[in-house]
């Protein structure tokens, strides 16, 4: 996330970033398979943790996951929207 401002006497931009979210969440995507054996995709969430303007914070988390649960991939989400997120791994 990032505010631009424009000066009127030049072109330049200044980035001033900031973190919208007070809250993030863990989210887990994998691969998983369901009673008929048949593959799906799991995605489990941690509790939100809050974070500072500048987005820092610290997760110690847990979160269960599916058996089997293939190609993990961890997302840093927001955790007041659904479906945002700011940092992934694994992918």
């Amino acid at each position: 996330p990032e505010q631009r401002t424009s000066s009127a006497e030049n072109s330049s931009w200044c980035f001033i970033l900031f973190d919208p979210a007070p809250n993030m969440k863990v989210r887990v995507s994998c691969l998983s398979t369901d009673a008929a054996g048949t593959a799906t995709t799991v995605n489990v969430e941690s509790e939100t943790f809050p974070v500072d303007a500048a987005g820092n914070g610290e997760a110690r988390v847990h979160v269960d996951l599916p058996s089997p649960c293939y190609a993990p991939i961890v997302f840093v989400a927001n955790g007041n929207a659904a479906g945002a997120w700011f940092a992934v791994s694994g992918a």
